[in-house]
């Protein structure tokens, strides 16, 4: 069977027009998704403007607020609060991870996530299985990811413990060695 030539041409125009069509969309898809990237670029720089971010000590303030609060609501079996305030901890770490990739030098962003994130989700186990001596195993292991934190930052004299009453008691303002 033979071909007529125009038969031959409108095939490959007809190729072409969808190797054009299937181009046009491929490239309007990056167009979306560079779209898409800039916009969560810009809502990432919004929430570390210089204008709005915390010092990185305000911050940490928050955390030690927060790890008190945990420690109460988490040996009284206040489940709830509890649950409340690790998530709150939680998103302050992130906080620190997001806006101080690196501080002095140091990499804070990796030992949020290496330190802290392990703690924190074993921490948030206990918490749903409503265990206090758990939580109280895990509540110690938080604190000493506060404190290899501190060691790492070359700020061993901040030495964090378990709360024993009242506010920011978790604090040891005892003269340290440094390690």
């Amino acid at each position: 069977m033979k071909k007529s030539p125009a038969l031959v041409i409108f095939l490959f125009l007809f190729a072409l027009v969808l190797l054009i069509s299937c181009s046009n969309d491929r490239a309007e898809k990056d167009r979306q998704l560079e779209r898409r990237l800039e916009q969560a670029e810009k809502k990432l720089n919004a929430f570390c403007a210089p204008k709005y971010q915390q010092s990185l000590a305000d911050i940490m303030l928050s955390i030690q607020s927060r790890h008190t609060k945990l420690w109460y609501a988490g040996s009284k079996a206040n489940w709830e609060l509890a649950a409340f305030e690790a998530e709150e901890l939680e998103e302050s770490l992130e906080e620190v991870g997001t806006c101080y990739d690196q501080y002095d030098g140091l990499p804070i962003a990796h030992l949020q996530e290496t330190l802290f994130k392990p703690s924190i989700e074993s921490l948030v186990k206990s918490i749903e299985a409503k265990s206090v001596g758990e939580f109280e195993s895990r509540f110690i292991d938080l604190t000493a990811s506060c404190n290899s934190c501190h060691q790492s930052a070359n700020h061993s004299f901040i030495v964090i413990k378990e709360p024993t009453e009242g506010l920011f008691l978790n604090q040891d303002f005892n003269a340290h060695e440094k390690k």
